[in-house]
């Protein structure tokens, strides 16, 4: 049971990081507008490293 226990833990760990994913998209695509929710810089700041780790 210490398996299961361990793969419902990296189960509910990726689907936070996608919950993440969803909003950094479309910040990244406003980032380019004129009028920008949030800079660049503080997309990458408070994204910092989250589609890499999805990955992993």
């Amino acid at each position: 049971w210490v398996l299961s226990g361990i793969l419902a833990s990296e189960e509910t760990y990726l689907s936070h990081l996608e919950a993440l994913l969803l909003p950094m998209k479309p910040l990244k695509a406003a980032a380019t507008t004129s009028q920008p929710v949030l800079t660049s810089q503080q997309i990458e700041t408070i994204f910092f490293k989250v589609p890499e780790l999805y990955e992993i």
